[in-house]
């Protein structure tokens, strides 16, 4: 319901989003990390209930972000649009108060690869990891986010339930396997 909600008060008539919304009044200058944020929890949302509606919109923000903020020299992510009107347009991969929005990305190119089998979340994941790779290795503490999607992505332990999902014992195995 959450997610639901935030979809509607920060969606846009197409696949974007606003950065927030106040009484109505929104701030439509969205920022990658947005992108990357919503991507991340409707992801969770798919993991958890199984609502492939959750996994299209994960893949829906991941596209509009490929859109509005990568840099088509470097394949990562700016932090603003072309059309903010910004004197730099950061590429930041470092995490701050809150995760960066490439090290998230990298993080959803990972789950959206292991979730899809789409090699171009792959090559993604890893195009956002080569580049920050060398920052990373001088300041690996700043880099958690990052470093977080590189291990997911090499690493990630996938478990695969069959069965009919409304059943008892599908549930069982199901509270088992999301706690791991």
């Amino acid at each position: 319901d959450a997610l639901r909600t935030v979809r509607r008060a920060l969606g846009t008539d197409g696949n974007s989003l606003a950065h927030s919304s106040l009484h109505g009044r929104r701030l439509e200058t969205a920022f990658v990390d947005d992108y990357a944020q919503m991507s991340q929890a409707a992801i969770a949302l798919f993991e958890q209930l199984g609502e492939r509606e959750m996994l299209g919109a994960a893949q829906v923000w991941f596209a509009q972000a490929e859109q509005d903020f990568l840099d088509p020299d470097r394949f990562i992510y700016f932090q603003g649009t072309a059309e903010a009107g910004l004197v730099v347009r950061a590429l930041v991969g470092h995490d701050g108060p809150y995760p960066s929005g490439n090290g998230t990305m990298a993080w959803v190119a990972a789950k959206l690869w292991h979730l899809t089998g789409d090699e171009q979340y792959r090559r993604r994941a890893e195009t956002i990891l080569t580049a920050f790779a060398g920052e990373a290795r001088r300041n690996p503490f700043a880099y958690g986010t990052l470093l977080s999607a590189g291990a997911y992505l090499e690493q990630a332990v996938q478990i695969v339930i069959v069965g009919e999902p409304g059943s008892d014992r599908f549930r069982e195995l199901h509270e088992v396997a999301a706690a791991a």
